[in-house]
């Protein structure tokens, strides 16, 4: 069923979860040296996404090994020779990838142009994604007023999210990049965390709040509901140890690994399918549906989950593996976690 195409014009890869779908979206990491099992479960996520809510389609994923000094020009090689594919393959940019750089790319690409739009650091497809996971997060565990929240992984997603929560009247405790993770009890100020991302970057977490730690501390802020996607399996069997939130929501795909949610399991904190709390931008860009409603499909299946004995994360696979099954011949192996 998966279907991973070697390109000629540059050292990278194209995979397709479901060789037979109409249609296959995802996204394009760089690195020195990109994965293909790693860019496997990302399109899995993905192909999950689309099947929880009824859509005939696959994941992608592609990765372009390329060192720092030569990723501009691997990436207009890859985005050329990819805008040849027929079917297409629609593909955003990862983290730290340009989009000018895949311009070819995007100059195809026949979704909605409004989720790219920027405004200050910020997509409309950021806003919206921010939009889904805060709506699954209520879904999942009652209203956030009054709640103290942590946004792992934090960045332009995050600063959507940041604004969004404080307006829904949570708490913005703490927060982590790559570089730690900043705390703050009486909550961060949203405008104040917007500005020192677009004037720092990563190395935010290090001067601002009242106390910085290394980036894993995060993990075990006081806090209730965790929002978490700095990478693929950001979230450890070691890191969920440390919880304690009651609810763990994603930002991206596949930031937990399998072990993490077993622990998440035993000490009763629901964890919301990754594949369901990023999925608005996936649904938006198809075009069928306006932002708002992929936003309300998103609160309306975890409403459904909540409850279920096997937990959030299950119940979503369970009905997503369901649809797959009325159009595949099988169910892809490996479920959507790292």
């Amino acid at each position: 069923m998966v279907k991973t195409r070697k390109l000629s014009t540059v050292d990278g890869f194209v995979l397709v979860d479901l060789d037979t779908a109409p249609g296959s979206v995802g996204i394009v990491r760089s690195a020195p040296k990109i994965l293909v099992s790693g860019a496997e479960m990302l399109a899995r996520s993905i192909t999950y996404t689309f099947a929880a809510f009824g859509i005939q389609a696959s994941g992608a994923s592609a990765g372009v090994n390329a060192k720092p000094e030569e990723r501009v020009a691997a990436l207009t090689a890859f985005a050329e020779e990819v805008a040849s594919f027929d079917p297409p393959v629609l593909l955003d940019p990862a983290k730290g990838i340009d989009p000018a750089n895949l311009a070819v790319l995007t100059a195809k690409d026949p979704r909605r142009p409004s989720l790219r739009d920027v405004h200050e650091g910020v997509s409309g497809a950021d806003e919206l994604l921010a939009s889904g996971a805060l709506a699954a997060a209520e879904a999942a565990s009652g209203s956030l007023r009054g709640r103290r929240v942590v946004i792992e992984g934090f960045g332009p997603v995050g600063v959507a999210l940041a604004r969004q929560a404080v307006a829904a009247g949570a708490i913005v405790v703490a927060v982590a990049t790559t570089a730690g993770s900043a705390f703050e009890p009486d909550g961060f100020d949203p405008v104040a965390l917007a500005e020192a991302w677009l004037s720092q970057g990563e190395a935010m977490a290090k001067s601002i709040g009242s106390a910085q730690k290394p980036a894993w501390a995060v993990w075990g802020a006081d806090a209730d509901v965790v929002f978490c996607g700095s990478k693929t399996g950001a979230m450890t069997h070691e890191g969920a140890a440390l919880l304690k939130a009651s609810t763990v929501v994603p930002l991206a795909p596949v930031p937990v690994t399998t072990k993490a949610l077993a622990v998440m399991g035993r000490n009763a904190v629901s964890y919301v399918p990754d594949f369901v709390s990023v999925a608005a931008p996936l649904l938006a860009g198809l075009g069928a549906l306006e932002p708002a409603a992929c936003v309300d499909k998103i609160s309306a299946l975890i409403t459904e989950c909540v409850g279920a004995p096997e937990g959030l994360f299950l119940a979503g696979c369970a009905r997503a593996e369901a649809f797959l099954r009325t159009w595949q011949d099988s169910v892809p192996f490996g479920r959507p976690l790292a």
